[in-house]
C-alpha cells in the first residue's frame, strides 16, 4: 500500500524520495570514509617499507649492477620470498630507488605479444617484476623465457620474481630449458613472524612521553605483583591483560586480588613503592606527584604522628576526669550514654591506628595512578590516530599463519595435560611385561625400569611420577602393594578385565597370581579345554536350545490364548461383563500368566546351572 487516507480525507503518499541535501551528505560521508581508508593503507605501507628497506636496497643495487654488466647470455633473475606479507608496495619503493618503474606481470596478463612488443620497442635498460609467481598460468613463464632468449632485439632486461612461501614453486612451474637460460640470485625477506615482531616492537616500545611512562608502569606493576603472577608471565602478557575496558575497577576479580595484596604491605614496602613511582612520574607536573610526596612524608614521620596523637588523647581524657563527678543515669538514658561512650572509644582507637589509614591512602593512590596512565592503546592520545594499536588487525595483516601457530600452542598444551595418562599407560604395560617373569615385583627394580621409559616423555621429577603411577594402579585394583622383610613390593591382582587386556602380546604366565608371603605360585582358576568340554558339552547345549525354543513358543501362545478364553467364557458369558470390562480383566490375567512363565523359565535355568556346578566341583 503506497497511500493512506488522512484525517480530512486527503490521500498521502507513503513512498518518500530522498532530498538532494541528503544525497550530498551521504556522498560527503562516503568520500571521507574512502579517504580514511586510503590513509590507513598508506600508514601500513610506510611501516612495512621501513622494515623491508634493506632488502629493497639490495634488490635495486642488483638491478643496476646487472644493467651495467649485460655481457652474459643468461637472463639475470632475482628471486625473493615475501612470505605472504601484504602492503610492501615494491613497485613504488623500487621506482624510488632505481628511478624507473618496472613492468609488472600478474595472472590477469595472459597474452605474451603486448609484453614482447613492449620489450622490443624500449631499448633502454628495463626490468620485469612478477610479484606473485604462483598465480601465473601454466606454461606462461616458459613461453616468456623462450621468446626473450630467441629474440635478438630484446636485451638488457632483468627479471624479478616474488614468491609467496618458498623457492620450490620455481621448480614446479619452470622447465629445464627455461631454467638453464636464467642466472638466479636469491634475496631473503624477513619472515611474517619477524614482520609482526617489528610492528609490535616499533609501536609498543616507541620512545615518546606517554608510551614511555606506559612501559615503565608495566615493569613497575610486574615488580609490585611478582608474587601474584605465574611463572613466565611477562610484560606482553600484562599489556594484553590491561587492554580490557575498565580493568582498574572493583568489579574486576583480578584487580581486587591486587588490592588485597597491597593492603598487606608495611611502611618500608610502601616507601619503596612510592620512590619507584616518583622516578617514573618525575617529569609529570600534576596533583598526583604532590599526593605521592605528601604520603611519603607522612610515612617517614609516622612515629612522631603516633606520639603526638597519643598526647592529644591523654590530654582530652585528663580534662574530662577533672571536669567533675559523673552523674549516673538509669534506664534508657543510661543505655544511650553507655553506647555513645563505647562508640567514642572505638573512634579513638581507630584514630590511633595511623598505619591502616596510610595503607588505604596508599592503595587509593596506586589505583589512581594506574587507572590514569595504564589505559588501553585505543584511548592513548599519542597513538589514537595510529592503526597499529589494534593488535588483532596487525596479526591479520602481517601474519597469515598466526592461526597455525595458535593451533600448535593449543596442541602442545593438550599434550602436556595428557602426560600423566601417558605415564600411567607406560607403567601399566611395564607391569604386564614384568609379570611374565616375576612372581613378586620389587618396587626398586620396577622404578628403575619405569624411569628409563619415562625419561623420553617429559622433564620432571621421575620418582614422583613413578609413585603416582603405582598409586593409581593400586587404586584401580591392578596391583596390591605389600612389605616383606623391609622390601616394598607388589603383586598383580588378576581380574577379568586385566586378563583380557593382557592377552595382547603376553604369555599365559601372567595369569598366575603372586603370593607375596612364601614366593610360591598358586594355580589359577582359568578355565581349561577339559573344563570347557564339561561345561559346554553337546548334551548341555542341546538342552539349553530346547528350553529356549519351548519357552519362546509358550510365552507367545499361552498368554494370548488365556486372554481370549477368559474374556469369552469367564468374563462375558459367566460374569456378564461388558466388552471393555472383559478386555481389561483378560489383559490383566494375560500379564500375570506372562510373569509366571518367566519365573518358571528362570527357575528351570537356575536348577540346570546348579547341576553343572556340582558336576564341575566333583571333577575338581
Amino acid at each position: 500500500m503506497e497511500h493512506v487516507l488522512g484525517h480530512k480525507g486527503k490521500r498521502k503518499c507513503l513512498v518518500s524520495k530522498t532530498s538532494c541535501r541528503r544525497d550530498i551528505f551521504d556522498s560527503r560521508v562516503l568520500k571521507a570514509f574512502h579517504e580514511r581508508c586510503d590513509l590507513c593503507v598508506r600508514e601500513i605501507e610506510e611501516s612495512l617499507n621501513v622494515l623491508y628497506e634493506d632488502v629493497v636496497s639490495r634488490i635495486s643495487t642488483f638491478v643496476k649492477t646487472e644493467w651495467s654488466n649485460a655481457s652474459s647470455d643468461l637472463i639475470s633473475t632475482g628471486v625473493f620470498c615475501t612470505g605472504n606479507v601484504e602492503g610492501i608496495c615494491l613497485v613504488r619503493r623500487l621506482k624510488e630507488k632505481i628511478g624507473l618503474e618496472p613492468l609488472c606481470l600478474n595472472f590477469q596478463q595472459s597474452e605474451l605479444y603486448p609484453i614482447i612488443s613492449y620489450l622490443r620497442e624500449h631499448e633502454e635498460p628495463k626490468y620485469v617484476l612478477i610479484e606473485r609467481f604462483e598465480s601465473l598460468p601454466d606454461g606462461f613463464f616458459d613461453a616468456l623465457i623462450s621468446l626473450m632468449t630467441d629474440d635478438n632485439e630484446i636485451f638488457n632486461v632483468v627479471l624479478l620474481i616474488g614468491l609467496s612461501m618458498n623457492t620450490t614453486s620455481i621448480y614446479s612451474r619452470c622447465s629445464l630449458e627455461s631454467y638453464t637460460q636464467l642466472a638466479f640470485t636469491f634475496f631473503d625477506f624477513p619472515s611474517p613472524k619477524s614482520a609482526l615482531n617489528a610492528f609490535t616492537d616499533v609501536f609498543t616500545f616507541k620512545i615518546d612521553s606517554e608510551v614511555e611512562i606506559y612501559i615503565s608502569l608495566l615493569d613497575f606493576l610486574l615488580f609490585l605483583n611478582k608474587d601474584l603472577f605465574a611463572e613466565g608471565f611477562n610484560r606482553n602478557d600484562l599489556n594484553f591483560l590491561l587492554q580490557e575496558e575498565g580493568f582498574f575497577s572493583n568489579e574486576n576479580p583480578i584487580f581486587r586480588s591486587w588490592l588485597s595484596f597491597w593492603l598487606t604491605m608495611d611502611v618500608k614496602e610502601m616507601l619503596r613503592v612510592l620512590r619507584e613511582l616518583k622516578k617514573i612520574l618525575k617529569d609529570i607536573d600534576s596533583s598526583i606527584t604532590v599526593e605521592i610526596k605528601n604520603l611519603e612524608n607522612d610515612l617517614l614521620g609516622i612515629d612522631e604522628r603516633k606520639e603526638e596523637l597519643k598526647k592529644k588523647m591523654q590530654l582530652s581524657t585528663t580534662n574530662k576526669s577533672n571536669s567533675g563527678r559523673r552523674i549516673s543515669s538509669k534506664g534508657w538514658q543510661g543505655f544511650r550514654d553507655n553506647k555513645a561512650m563505647l562508640e567514642k572509644s572505638i573512634r579513638e582507637r581507630k584514630a590511633l591506628d595511623i598505619q591502616s589509614g596510610d595503607q588505604k591512602r596508599f592503595v587509593n593512590l596506586l589505583k589512581k595512578v594506574l587507572s590514569q596512565f595504564l589505559v588501553p592503546f585505543s584511548k592513548m592520545a599519542d597513538v589514537e590516530k595510529s592503526l597499529l594499536h589494534a593488535s588483532t588487525i596487525v596479526k591479520e595483516l602481517c601474519c597469515p599463519n598466526f592461526k597455525l601457530a595458535v593451533e600448535h600452542d593449543i596442541s602442545a598444551a593438550v599434550l602436556k595435560d595428557m602426560y600423566p595418562h601417558i605415564d600411567l599407560c607406560l607403567g601399566y604395560r611395564l607391569v604386564q611385561s614384568m609379570a611374565k617373569t616375576h612372581t613378586k615385583i620389587l618396587v626398586d627394580e620396577y622404578a628403575s625400569l619405569l624411569k628409563h621409559e619415562l625419561k623420553e616423555v617429559e622433564k620432571g621429577d621421575l620418582i614422583v611420577r613413578v609413585f603416582c603411577c603405582l598409586g593409581i594402579l593400586e587404586f584401580l585394583g591392578i596391583i596390591h602393594c605389600s612389605a616383606d622383610k623391609g622390601n616394598l613390593s607388589f603383586q598383580v591382582t588378576l581380574n577379568r578385565s586385566v586378563r583380557e587386556e593382557a592377552n595382547d602380546g603376553l604369555s599365559p604366565k601372567e595369569n598366575l597370581p603372586v603370593n607375596g608371603s612364601n614366593n610360591e605360585v598358586t594355580p589359577s582358576s582359568e578355565i581349561t579345554d577339559e573344563d570347557r568340554s564339561i561345561l559346554y558339552s553337546p548334551d548341555v547345549q542341546r538342552s539349553a536350545i530346547n528350553n529356549l525354543v519351548i519357552f519362546s513358543i509358550l510365552i507367545f501362545v499361552i498368554p494370548i490364548s488365556s486372554m481370549c478364553l477368559l474374556k469369552k467364557y469367564l468374563f462375558e458369558d459367566y460374569m456378564n461383563c461388558t466388552n471393555s470390562q472383559a478386555s481389561l480383566y483378560a489383559g490383566i490375567a494375560a500379564i500375570f500368566v506372562t510373569y509366571s512363565l518367566v519365573a518358571i523359565f528362570a527357575h528351570i535355568a537356575f536348577k540346570e546351572e546348579t547341576k553343572l556346578e556340582e558336576r564341575f566341583k566333583k571333577k575338581l
